[in-house]
């Protein structure tokens, strides 16, 4: 699969955790994907995971968190931020510690006729 773009042309809130024991709630503020290729690479991946006994997600909300707020914005357009993907990166995400631990690295074009080749 070769380089694409990204664009974002929304932004808005993900539900995020609710007001619990006195807490507010903690809502992630997100830039939003449009439709493109960074859906064929998910399917691709998913298809891979599936190959190899994983579990693979049908839902898929391609995003980027600009902020964590009490407050719920509804999703609304905004003017258009795109770049180019050029690598996959393969990242943990520690969950609740605001830490992730990076894989590994693919370039795109090495996701070649529907599987992941490792660069020489």
């Amino acid at each position: 699969m070769p380089a694409f773009e990204v664009t974002f042309g929304h932004v808005g809130s993900f539900p995020g955790r609710p007001a619990t024991g006195g807490k507010p709630p903690h809502r992630p503020f997100v830039l939003l994907a449009d439709d493109g290729p960074v859906f064929e690479l998910h399917k691709l991946l998913g298809a891979e995971m599936v190959k190899n006994g994983l579990k693979a997600s049908d839902h898929f909300v391609p995003h980027l968190t600009l902020a964590y707020d009490q407050k719920f914005i509804p999703r609304q357009p905004v003017e258009p931020i795109s770049f180019v993907a050029q690598d996959f990166i393969f990242v943990h995400s520690l969950r609740g510690l605001t830490k992730y631990l990076f894989l590994d690295r693919w370039p795109l074009d090495g996701l070649v006729a529907g599987k992941l080749d490792r660069p020489s």
